[in-house]
């Protein structure tokens, strides 16, 4: 009897065991769905790098590609709200359906204090100059509307930051408290669908919607970028080309001397078969004797050393033209690679 109530006792604490790690296995893939960008009752710390004991904040490019939902979290009461986004919008006032998502990270200043606005505003609740009970959310939008109120960081309803930073949640004021802004690329689940601000056929309407833009962004980057490339491509090649002429002009160059004595050779060659002609016979353009190169020059009224500067300004005009393009062309080259 013992030994099977022992065996039972076993069996029973073995089963709570698998099951306790069940459940936290389910806790840490729900966790990690969720994508944390921002922890914290400052606003100024969204999209910024910063982390302490209390507080976190990361980058906007750090959150997922697929970005789909967007989860804003009151942590004192374990309250939230979702609204579907995309990541190219997170940094942005966006209208999505009824409500509009304020990630600028608007602020206002004057003598009386300073306010940043975060957070979703509900368009049906408008705040104007006769109706000041909510606190703003968005900024101003049209004569006689101060904006709309919501969710997260907001302002006072005046023209003046009075008491500076307001918190605000389901359009009423509440104390300073800690937000959190969390990205999820997953479908929600049954309870996040409860808690979502767009429901049923609408949510999946908006979302597809969001999701053909994101294409289509990403589509024209494409273009953009085969474009890029083979614009870079031609660059490279015409870098290559002007590389290889400017060697060749430089050369020249160097080889001045000889260049001369080859105008000079030329020169003697048509003037030895002009006056083989004029005396009836032809001479070989291959042998001819070097006593022609003298006459030539002589021919030509110009010293041999004024003829070898005057081609080496030619080519040196010639590289400083190609080294300038040569310029412009890898300072071209250099921006599309960026």
């Amino acid at each position: 009897m013992k030994k099977q109530i022992l065996s039972f006792i076993l069996i029973f604490i073995a089963a709570v065991v698998v099951v306790g790690r069940n459940i936290k296995t389910v806790v840490r893939k729900e966790g990690k769905e969720w994508k944390v960008l921002f922890h914290s009752s400052n606003p100024k710390l969204w999209n910024t790098e910063y982390k302490s004991k209390n507080e976190f904040s990361e980058l906007l490019k750090t959150a997922p590609e697929t970005t789909k939902y967007l989860k804003l979290r009151l942590i004192s009461q374990n309250k939230y709200v979702i609204l579907p986004i995309t990541k190219n919008d997170l940094n942005k006032q966006i209208k999505i359906d009824d409500y509009l998502w304020c990630g600028q990270k608007k602020s206002y200043k004057d003598k009386k204090g300073s306010a940043v606005l975060l957070g979703i505003a509900d368009k049906n609740v408008p705040v104007t100059y006769k109706k000041r009970t909510y606190p703003i959310l968005t900024y101003n939008r049209g004569k006689g509307l101060k904006g709309y109120a919501g969710w997260g960081f907001s302002r006072a309803p005046t023209s003046f930051c009075h008491g500076g930073q307001r918190f605000s949640w389901a359009s009423k004021e509440i104390k300073e408290e800690v937000f959190e802004i969390s990205v999820k690329s997953k479908k929600l689940t049954k309870e996040e669908k409860k808690k979502c601000l767009i429901k049923g056929e609408k949510l999946k309407k908006t979302v597809s919607k969001m999701q053909a833009i994101v294409y289509m962004e990403k589509l024209e980057k494409r273009k953009e970028s085969e474009a890029k490339a083979k614009e870079i491509a031609e660059l490279g090649k015409e870098i290559l080309f002007l590389g290889r002429s400017i060697k060749n002009s430089q050369s020249r160059v160097k080889n001045a001397h000889f260049s001369i004595i080859k105008m000079v050779r030329s020169d003697a060659k048509s003037w030895s078969y002009r006056k083989g002609k004029r005396m009836g016979r032809k001479y070989k353009m291959s042998k001819l004797p070097q006593k022609y190169d003298r006459k030539a020059i002589r021919l030509n009224y110009i010293s041999k050393e004024q003829k070898i500067a005057k081609i080496k300004k030619g080519f040196l005009k010639e590289v400083a033209k190609k080294e300038k393009k040569m310029k412009a062309l890898v300072a071209k080259l250099k921006k599309l690679q960026q």
